[in-house]
């Protein structure tokens, strides 16, 4: 033996411990299709708000309006924010009565929204 280490063996433990667990996932990994994202995207959810002691429904944005609500700032980003989640999911919802919601009852119902998209986005393990 010449002593060289092989390509594989030169690579850090940790780059070689990331491509044999991608290996192993793709190997039981579904394949997705836009059609897939495109439907979960329009399930309802529910979320408890602890400060308004009851639940309230939501869709999640899509990519339009996500870039829409970018454009805004502070305030108004989160007012459409708002409107947007919850509008999907109750088109009885306006933007002016989102706008007549107290302060804290809105900031409450879109940080629990919030809350539970990152909850949401989490990988499954099994």
């Amino acid at each position: 033996m010449s002593g060289e280490k092989t390509e594989e063996e030169k690579k850090p433990a940790f780059r070689r411990a990331y491509e044999k667990e991608q290996t192993e996932k793709l190997k039981t990994a579904q394949l997705f299709s836009v059609d897939d994202f495109i439907s979960s995207a329009t399930k309802t959810h529910e979320v408890y708000v602890p400060e308004i002691g009851g639940k309230v429904q939501y869709k999640i944005m899509d990519i339009n309006e996500t870039d829409e609500a970018a454009k805004l700032e502070g305030r108004q980003r989160s007012r459409l924010m708002l409107y947007t989640f919850l509008h999907k999911a109750d088109p009885s919802v306006t933007k002016e009565k989102i706008g007549k919601m107290s302060d804290p009852d809105a900031v409450a119902v879109l940080n629990a929204i919030l809350a539970d998209i990152r909850f949401l986005q989490q990988p499954n393990e099994t």
